[in-house]
């Protein structure tokens, strides 16, 4: 087996039944520029798959892996949706969302889709009774700020949200600057 690019070996697309390998030039090539912009290592979950064994493990029948031009792939640090954002900016043709995994693939036509089982709940904004236009919010359950409603717009502060999401949130006085980062 071989080196296919400075990033990627034969060996993690090989099928997992038949040890079997068939590898798209422009996956790798996608892959690879995912990779740059991800600043982390890539690792193929799953890549080619023979027919038989594709419907072993119930794969779609007409499956990318089948063609050799997808992978399934995991990223330590992000989680499969913070992946596939960045690999729409890529031009993969299709991006799957899975629960522990985000699945690309080179076709020619834009595919997207999510199966994972737990979705994240959207943010919740109810009413405070006794202040006009002043809404609690409420990420997931918990209730993390206080907001404002003007013109049909919920306002809260940046940080408020930024927190909630386990951001870090630093101000720049001089250039009155707001940065939000991953912790």
């Amino acid at each position: 087996m071989k080196q296919l690019s400075a990033n990627f070996h034969e060996k993690e697309f090989a099928c997992k039944g038949t040890g079997q390998v068939k590898v798209s030039p422009l996956l790798i090539e996608y892959l690879e520029t995912l990779r740059a912009k991800l600043k982390a290592s890539i690792t193929i979950t799953s890549g080619y798959r023979s027919p038989e064994y594709n419907k072993k493990i119930g794969g779609a029948p007409k499956s990318q892996h089948l063609l050799g031009t997808a992978a399934d792939i995991q990223v330590k640090g992000y989680t499969p949706e913070e992946v596939a954002k960045v690999a729409e900016t890529i031009g993969f043709g299709g991006i799957g969302i899975y629960d522990t995994f985000t699945h690309v693939d080179v076709r020619g036509a834009k595919a997207r889709w999510d199966l994972r089982t737990k979705k994240p709940e959207p943010v919740k904004v109810e009413p405070i009774k006794e202040v006009e236009n002043m809404v609690k919010v409420v990420l997931e359950g918990k209730e993390i700020g206080e907001g404002k409603i003007i013109d049909g717009t919920t306002y809260l502060p940046v940080r408020a949200l930024a927190e909630a999401l386990n951001l870090a949130v630093a101000w720049n006085a001089k250039t009155k600057t707001v940065s939000i980062a991953k912790k």
